[in-house]
């Protein structure tokens, strides 16, 4: 479609300027000032340096952003400060994610701010003129939906699941239809059985919006998944991932997905680039963008540097916070540094005894699955690997009622604690089971996922990484 006309571009800032969340004048100065910088050589000089000293020392070009944003006489130096003009920009991203997924979803033009970087996206909407609106409860609830995804957190997922089964079916508006497979989809990456339980609605929703002649970014995101998920076809995957990249105007770029797939793919430099991008520019205090950096670190051997992405995150997280003592612990266990592994692991489940779990009764270690999908499972591999057997065959009990009771529970968490009770071919058991029968993501990862380095001689694992079509490892 070709670069927007500019005035196409002024236009649209107008209607950004009308929306509620950008009446404040220091936003809309910064906004302002983004896109008459993409007008002169699409942000190539941007930075926060450059961006605060601007906006510090020189009225901005854009007459009308002069008008709107500066008052006489007003002072600016302040509010243009290194970590202020990191805030801002923060704030300039999400209120533009904000007004597209709402009000903004049909404008001819979206202008966006991506994590990891300071210039802006700047497209025609290829959406705009195919389809209907999407009534405003709709649209609040997907909003809310995509929201709670972001956190990448179990308590997060399950907010989304619960909006997602309050949007009406509609077979009739294209992107409503899209929304209803692509937030379950994306959820799978916490939750992993997800994809398996939606498979029948999303292939029939897909095919729906195929024989329809629309294709809106979100059902090829979910597509992708289920390329993934179903029919292992890695290939296809990836290039539907950034076909949906390219429609979302770099949206999906910094999903768990996208970047999980890449690693798999043996372009893990590349994802750990886009996650490094995120961190250090407007995703510095995201735990999940951070943890999903540092778990690709400790795939490529960058132990330091892995533990130094998680250690910085102590500065705005507690210690016992469960994505970063999950990431902590395997982190050291694939150092084989198993005392420092179950430190950040025995706030959460032991009972002040060391490798206790004497006062941990099935209710309570149930109610706990909140904390992340699969640290009972680490916990359970790191104690067996101490010579803990009796504490970790307990806890794998626990896993297993947990299991009986709910049947979403990943198996890939029994598989860790097989590990850790070396019984192998129990642990292969429940990642057939994970791969072909739950749909589990992660099997994506089945030959790069450090704890199950432990299985690279075991014969019925390398078959199934061959079924797979994942690389065969050597055993280190």
């Amino acid at each position: 479609m070709g670069a927007p006309k500019p005035e196409d571009v002024r236009a649209e800032l107008k209607k950004l300027y009308a929306y509620r969340r950008f009446r404040g004048s220091k936003l809309r100065r910064l906004l302002g000032f983004l896109v008459e910088e993409w007008f002169k050589d699409k942000g190539k000089n941007l930075s926060e340096m450059y961006i605060g000293g601007s906006l510090q020392d020189e009225e901005l070009t854009l007459e009308e952003v002069t008008r709107k944003s500066n008052k006489p006489g007003e002072k600016t130096g302040e509010k243009w400060s290194y970590p202020k003009t990191w805030a801002n920009l923060g704030h300039v991203r999400n209120r533009l994610k904000q007004y597209y997924e709402t009000d903004g979803y049909r404008d001819p033009v979206i202008i966006k701010l991506n994590p990891g970087s300071y210039a802006p996206v700047i497209a025609y909407n290829s959406v705009s003129t195919a389809m209907p609106d999407l009534p405003p409860e709709v649209a609040r609830l997907i909003l809310r939906a995509k929201t709670a995804i972001d956190g990448r957190t179990l308590r997060g997922a399950w907010r989304a699941l619960r909006y997602y089964l309050q949007i009406p079916q509609d077979l009739g508006n294209p992107r409503q239809v899209a929304n209803s497979v692509f937030i379950p989809m994306a959820v799978g990456s916490i939750i992993p059985s997800t994809p398996a339980a939606i498979r029948p609605l999303a292939e029939a929703a897909i095919a729906h919006l195929k024989q329809s002649g629309t294709a809106p970014w979100e059902a090829i995101f979910a597509e992708a998944c289920g390329e993934a998920c179903y029919v292992h076809n890695w290939k296809e995957s990836l290039k539907l991932f950034e076909l949906a990249d390219t429609n979302s105007q770099g949206e999906t770029r910094y999903f768990w997905w996208h970047t999980a797939l890449l690693a798999s793919r043996g372009r893990i430099e590349e994802a750990m680039e886009i996650l490094a991008a995120a961190v250090g520019h407007f995703s510095r205090t995201n735990l999940a963008a951070r943890t999903d950096l540092a778990l690709l670190q400790v795939m490529a051997g960058r132990f330091a540097d892995a533990e130094e992405q998680l250690s910085s995150s102590l500065d705005f997280t507690a210690e016992d916070n469960p994505l970063l003592a999950l990431n902590f612990a395997l982190l050291f266990e694939a150092q084989d540094r198993l005392q420092d592994a179950i430190k950040p692991l025995l706030p959460i489940y032991a009972s002040g005894k060391p490798l206790g779990l004497d006062a941990l009764p099935v209710e309570h270690a149930l109610e706990r699955r909140d904390l992340h999908v699969l640290l009972g499972g680490t916990f359970a591999m790191i104690m067996g690997r101490l010579g803990a057997k009796d504490g970790a065959a307990q806890m794998r009990d626990i896993l297993l009622e947990c299991k009986a009771k709910h049947p979403a529970a990943s198996s890939i968490e029994l598989a860790l604690a097989s590990i850790g009770l070396e019984e192998f071919d129990e642990a292969v058991k429940w990642l057939r089971k994970a791969a072909f029968e739950e749909s589990d993501p992660l099997a994506m990862w089945f030959h790069i996922f450090p704890p199950l380095r432990h299985l690279r001689g075991h014969r019925g694992f390398k078959a199934l990484l061959k079924e797979l079509r994942l690389p065969v490892q050597r055993r280190r």
